[in-house]
């Protein structure tokens, strides 16, 4: 029998894992799984890679069942191992960005398409010494997804993050930060409200046609810069282009795009960060850079 780990976060999304781990793990029996069932999430306090490290040949899948938080915990945890196993994702968070990427259902009601769907190899980006499955990003509203009380996206869902960023857009909009940006594609100094490097189509469960086109084994990340408004009226400049995704207009003079391997960020003060939802911290310098099909995944 092949043996498999499954990793439940029983808080995610609307607790789906704590009420479906019975029937998951049933049903990875039936498909020949033998499970040995990991509780994660931030009140844990395990070293995933750690953990993974030490029965690093005692398993053959690997199953999140979870957020894209969890998920990125997930991937961090495989790749500082060394596992190379495919990764299963049982995507129960509350915007589930990763999943809708890769056109995931949420919520499987079987296992059976985890089991045997088809492996793909998907690019992982590497924060400093971070690695982050789909997005990075400084500035405006990035911090709404850890700042927003687990028991609201409980009862919510994505509500509570549309709430949560409604009552943060005044300091959000008036966001001014300071960056360098330096790649072989482009290279600028300016004033900022917003900045990402991403591979995926929608961040923070709104899909935008600037990133319709985006492939997520190439071995390159989308950036996304938003210049600091000075009016109303280039605030709805720079709505207009993102609802548009014409970055060619004549009216676009704030949104920025490029695609790159690798792009460092250098910052006048500490800046806080987000990577697929979760607090990175704050620093002054952030080198982003590209892993190449770097995790195999089962879709």
């Amino acid at each position: 029998m092949k043996k498999v780990i499954l990793l439940l976060n029983g808080k995610a999304g609307n607790r789906f894992s704590r009420r479906n781990a019975y029937r998951i793990i049933e049903e990875l029996y039936d498909e020949g799984y033998e499970a040995r069932v990991i509780p994660v999430g931030s009140d844990k306090k395990l070293d995933l890679p750690a953990y993974l490290k030490e029965r690093k040949d005692d398993f053959d899948l690997c199953v999140c069942v979870g957020g894209d938080g969890t998920l990125h915990h997930t991937v961090n945890g495989m790749i500082k191992s060394g596992c190379d196993q495919p990764i299963s994702y049982i995507a129960c968070g509350t915007t589930n960005d990763f999943a809708k990427s890769l056109n995931l259902s949420v919520e499987h009601s079987s296992t059976e398409k985890l089991i045997r769907g088809e492996q793909v190899k998907l690019d992982v980006g590497l924060f400093n010494k971070e690695y982050f499955t789909y997005v990075a990003a400084f500035g405006a509203l990035t911090d709404v997804s850890y700042n927003t009380p687990q028991e609201a996206k409980n009862m919510l869902g994505y509500t509570a993050y549309a709430l949560n960023s409604f009552q943060s857009l005044p300091d959000g909009l008036s966001s001014r930060i300071n960056v360098k940006i330096e790649s072989e594609e482009f290279s600028e100094e300016g004033t900022y409200m917003y900045g990402s490097v991403s591979n995926c189509y929608s961040v923070a469960g709104i899909r935008t046609p600037i990133l319709e086109n985006v492939s997520l084994s190439d071995g390159l990340f989308e950036v996304v810069l938003i210049k600091a408004p000075d009016s109303l009226a280039d605030l709805l400049e720079i709505t207009g282009t993102l609802l548009s995704g014409d970055l060619k207009a004549k009216s676009n003079r704030h949104v920025k795009m490029f695609s790159t391997r690798k792009v460092t960020f250098t910052f006048s003060e500490k800046t806080g960060w987000t990577l697929d939802g979760e607090f990175a911290g704050n620093v002054e310098k952030a080198t982003i850079s590209v892993k190449k099909q770097k995790i195999k995944l089962l879709k």
